[in-house]
């Protein structure tokens, strides 16, 4: 994922492995409540099916503050993207794919030609939820990738994989789950990476979400070594949606105070 509203994100798989357990460090402050108003862009409407630009786009981040306590936006990469970095075994290139998008967070593809990212810590549970709103390129291939991914419960749903700079052997299940209230087309994919981290046993478990608008679109990933929380993905999907399209609409969703830009 690109993180145009946060620090640029790098890979450094051992230590991210070695701080998987401990990264309550790694927040920085949020913000404050926020309630959505409809008012003037100064950027002008965007009409549903027309591209965000770069400021609407950053516009329609969701803030900490849309999440509530104890969550906290950081510039740090999540401890357990390291895991993520593996090879399939048997060759499914559906499966690889996904693996792939999981760990780079582009579940919906880098075609894109205007993005923005956050990222948000929990340090309640250790959790990271990184999240984009993105407009893509060409609107019937990113429809294409959302049909794919609902497909993936099917095509996916269990599979093995070598997993880590040690490639440890990782069994991931994939499932789906409903998202209420979210708006345009959506999918939910839950995933449940089973591992050992350091000789001891491990469950990396991660709630994936993708909303399309036309050629607009928001993806996130929730979770981390201790869990997800789904009422938090179904929070940031929800307002999340409502954001993008009052953006979209040429309103300009209330501020997130306090939010890194």
């Amino acid at each position: 994922m690109k993180h145009a509203a946060c620090v640029s994100r790098g890979r450094g798989v051992g230590a991210v492995l070695a701080a998987a357990a401990l990264m309550a460090t790694a927040a920085c402050s949020g913000g404050s409540a926020v309630s959505v108003v409809a008012a003037p862009t100064a950027t002008g409407p965007t009409p549903t099916g027309s591209p965000l630009t770069e400021r609407q786009a950053d516009t329609a981040l969701i803030g900490a503050s849309d999440l509530g306590s104890p969550w906290e936006q950081t510039d740090q990469d999540a401890a357990h993207d390291g895991l993520l970095e593996g090879e399939v075994d048997g060759g499914s290139k559906d499966c690889q794919k996904f693996l792939d998008r999981l760990e780079d967070g582009d579940l919906l593809g880098d075609k894109t030609s205007e993005d923005a990212s956050r990222v948000f810590y929990n340090s309640a549970n250790e959790a990271y939820l990184d999240y984009e709103v993105a407009a893509y390129k060409d609107q019937a291939d990113v429809q294409k990738e959302m049909d794919w991914l609902k497909k993936l419960p099917q095509t996916c749903d269990q599979f093995t994989a070598k997993v880590g700079p040690d490639k440890t052997d990782a069994t991931v299940q994939v499932i789906e789950f409903g998202l209420p209230d979210a708006g345009g087309d959506h999918i939910g994919l839950n995933t449940k990476l089973t591992t050992k981290v350091e000789g001891e046993d491990a469950t990396l478990t991660l709630d994936s979400a993708a909303v399309l608008m036309g050629p607009n679109g928001i993806t996130l990933t929730n979770g981390g070594l201790q869990g997800a929380e789904r009422d938090a993905t179904e929070q940031a999907a929800q307002l999340g949606s409502q954001r993008l399209q009052q953006v979209m609409e040429g309103k300009t969703p209330a501020e997130t105070p306090g939010e890194q830009d």
